[in-house]
């Protein structure tokens, strides 16, 4: 560009990248236009690190007078505009603000999930044709429109198969959808056509024009968090704001509500249905099998007695069963008996579980298998520490049980349900169940997500090991065990079995949840929770060290740990408390050591100000 000296009248945008690249930096980036061709909302293209991307238009600044060269750091003109109008509605603006900084990443990840038509972008025509559809729908009359979330895509298509609606007026949204299908639902919602929506999490960033009542199905189910993909955000969070900024009536339904949603139901800060529950399955009796009595009578294996005198008769009775457990693979852990060393992932720290799979020919190949990362290599024949070849396999996988139950019940057909299952193998296995083709299904927590479909069917339901969940280092572990429990036994009939295993039998949790007293459980989590000042009565967030070096991390911790306390104390940030340094889970990331800094904050505009001055990396809870 010839500046010639010469003052140029120009617009400054702030923009933020569209984009889901965790490198961008939270705050809005600032380019320039000669050009007045665009509205905040607008998607443009602009370079960055060398590269043509899409970005919005967050904010543009009035026009202004200035020399290009006094401007204090460098700044680039915009590529070129892509769609001129605003892309986005103000809700939307708002909402990826709200979440940018509630998650402390940049708004552009959340708004690139707002737009799903990451094509078009590419292409002058596609994008023509789309502005032409929602501006020859556009409606001046804005009908009032209802969002009912479901917590899986199936729960989703089966409401909208089972209920009479009239289709014109109906949306639905999930991640399952072909691209037109997507297309075609996120203008119904954008023209105000749609005044149902129906689908899953994805549901809540389409274009509502004016939302007046959310629903949320079976608000317990984990499934509303996205744990399995970047971002990390919740729904449940997310609709609480989408909420405010339309001032529309929300609504959980829950048989078993999380501790934190029940907490907002008593002090009147959510409307939260909780449905009674069955009187049959209130009756159901649960038995409690003490594993701790079975090994002082010789029997070490997985299966008590008693549990396996009930499978056989099962087999007997050509009946099913569901068997549970909480961890996949086939031996948790593997150890050098002569050394004692631990085989665990050089990515992650943490130990490797041995894995057995079964060839066409049924041959079998073992390997080991980090759960966190996927790293896998072939189970070793000695120690890699001192070349015994005393290696012991302790710990039991959904794989072992699969493997005893077969030992145990040859002939019978067993089939097991996990993350190790492809969609594939989840949907053959499901339909070969309701068809009475398999004795006994080994499950994960995933079996959760099609209760309906298994648990009718079946004659016994087992938790084989409820401790698994009792070990865990997680101030939910003992909340997921009670939804467990509960779940199962709320579906269940007076004439289904349910067994329970645990080497502590008198666990109150188990106690409680075996005996339908949520109030008990309640109230004993929410006052460990206040005292110990975990939600809902703080934000947690990790601040992480990654280095080479073990000790180097420590050190990192420990100088940003005193380095923020002072600053709490200049900036009197009473809602902040920093804790650690502790050791990371897993205590290795792509091959770098971790150790962390917890911090608890009851405001969320303090725990921002604290996070702004901090050299860790942010990992929000």
């Amino acid at each position: 560009m010839n500046y010639n000296g010469a003052a140029k009248k120009i617009w400054l945008l702030e923009v933020i990248p569209l984009t889901k690249s965790s490198r961008v930096l939270k705050d809005p980036l600032l380019y320039y236009s000669l050009e007045n061709n665009f509205q905040e909302g607008s998607i443009i293209l602009i370079s960055l690190r060398r590269k043509i991307i899409p970005g919005v238009v967050w904010r543009c600044r009035p026009p202004q007078k200035m020399f290009l060269r006094q401007i204090g750091f460098q700044i680039q003109p915009i590529h070129k505009v892509v769609i001129a109008q605003s892309a986005f509605t103000t809700a939307q603006m708002k909402l990826a603000d709200y979440l940018g900084n509630y998650y402390w990443i940049s708004p552009g990840i959340f708004l690139q999930m707002m737009w799903p038509f990451k094509s078009a972008l590419k292409s002058k025509k596609s994008i023509d044709k789309l502005l032409i559809q929602i501006g020859g729908l556009s409606t001046k009359q804005k009908k009032e429109q209802r969002l009912i979330l479901f917590p899986q895509i199936n729960q989703a298509q089966k409401f909208l198969e089972t209920n009479s609606f009239d289709l014109s007026s109906i949306a639905i949204f999930h991640s399952g959808l072909k691209a037109k299908e997507i297309k075609n639902n996120w203008i119904k919602v954008k023209t105000g056509q749609a005044q149902t929506i129906i689908g899953a999490r994805q549901a809540i960033f389409l274009p509502f024009t004016n939302l007046r009542e959310i629903i949320v199905n079976e608000s317990e189910s984990r499934h509303y968090s996205s744990w399995d993909m970047w971002p990390h955000y919740s729904a449940k969070v997310t609709v609480g704001y989408l909420a405010k900024i339309f001032q529309a009536h929300l609504k959980f339904i829950s048989e078993i509500p999380t501790i934190n949603d029940y907490y907002l139901k008593q002090q009147k800060k959510l409307k939260l249905e909780i449905p009674p529950a069955n009187s049959l399955s209130a009756r159901s009796a649960v038995k409690i099998i003490d594993l701790q009595a079975e090994l002082a009578r010789g029997n070490f294996s997985i299966l008590s007695r008693e549990l396996e005198d009930k499978l056989a008769e099962i087999v007997n009775h050509q009946q099913q069963a569901l068997l549970f457990l909480g961890r996949r693979g086939f031996s948790t852990i593997v150890v050098c008996q002569n050394c004692g060393h631990l085989f665990t992932c050089p990515q992650c720290g943490i130990p490797l579980t041995r894995h057995i799979t079964k060839s066409a020919d049924k041959t079998l190949t073992e390997k080991l298998v980090c759960h966190r990362c996927g790293w896998t290599q072939p189970k070793p024949k000695n120690c890699p520490i001192c070349h015994s070849h005393q290696i012991r396999n302790s710990g039991s996988g959904t794989q072992k049980l699969e493997y005893i139950l077969e030992k145990t019940f040859p002939g019978e057909k067993i089939a097991r349900l996990d993350s190790d299952c492809s969609d594939n193998q989840i949907t053959k296995t499901l339909n070969q169940f309701q068809q009475k083709k398999i004795r006994f299904l080994v499950t994960t927590q995933k079996f959760l997500s099609y209760s309906n479909l298994i648990l009718p069917q079946i004659s016994l339901a087992a938790v084989v090991s409820a401790d698994t969940f009792l070990s865990l280092p997680d101030f939910q572990a003992a909340e997921e065990l009670f939804t467990l429990i509960q779940k199962i036994k709320r579906k269940l009939k007076p004439n289904q079995q349910f067994l329970i295993q645990t080497y502590s039998p008198q666990n109150k949790v188990i106690q409680w949840a075996t005996n339908n007293q949520f109030e008990k459980f309640y109230q004993s989590e929410i006052e460990s929770r206040r005292l110990l000042n975990y939600p809902p009565f703080a934000l947690l967030t990790y601040l992480e060290f990654p280095h080479q070096n073990n000790s180097t991390s420590l050190q990192l911790a420990e100088q940003e740990k005193n380095r923020l306390e002072s600053l709490v104390k200049q900036w009197k940030l009473s809602s902040i408390e920093i804790l650690g340094p502790i050791i990371g889970n897993p205590p290795k990331q792509k091959g770098l050591f971790i150790w962390r800094l917890l911090i608890k904050a009851k405001n969320l505009s303090q725990r921002n100000q604290i996070l702004s001055a901090t050299t860790g990396k942010v990992v929000i809870q």
